[in-house]
C-alpha cells in the first residue's frame, strides 16, 4: 500500500503537491481548480480540497516555525516589497 498522506484519506503526494502548487504557487482560487479538474471527468469539491490545504498546512507547521526561528536568528531581514498585480492592464 502506498504511504497516505491523510488517514483514511485518497490523495497521494503527488495530488497534494498538484493542489498547493496550483493555489500557492500559481494563483489559482480552489473553486477554478474545482471547475478545471471537473473539466477533465475528476469531481474534486473545494471543500475536500480545502481540508487537504489545512491538513498539508498543519504538517508544515514545524518547517514554517524553523523557518521563522532562524530569520528571527538573523543580523539582518531583507524582504522584497514588489507587487503582484492582481488584473491585467487595460
Amino acid at each position: 500500500m502506498p504511504i497516505a498522506i491523510i488517514n483514511r484519506g485518497l490523495p497521494g503526494p503527488g495530488l497534494l503537491a498538484h493542489i498547493v502548487a496550483s493555489k500557492y504557487a500559481d494563483h489559482l482560487p480552489l473553486h477554478r481548480l474545482e471547475r478545471i479538474l471537473a473539466r477533465h471527468g475528476i469531481e474534486l469539491s473545494r471543500q475536500t480540497m480545502c481540508g487537504w490545504m489545512a491538513h498539508v498546512a498543519a504538517m508544515l507547521q514545524p518547517v514554517v516555525n524553523l523557518m521563522a526561528c532562524l530569520v528571527r536568528g538573523s543580523k539582518a531581514i531583507h524582504t522584497d516589497a514588489t507587487k503582484m498585480r492582481t488584473s491585467t492592464p487595460r
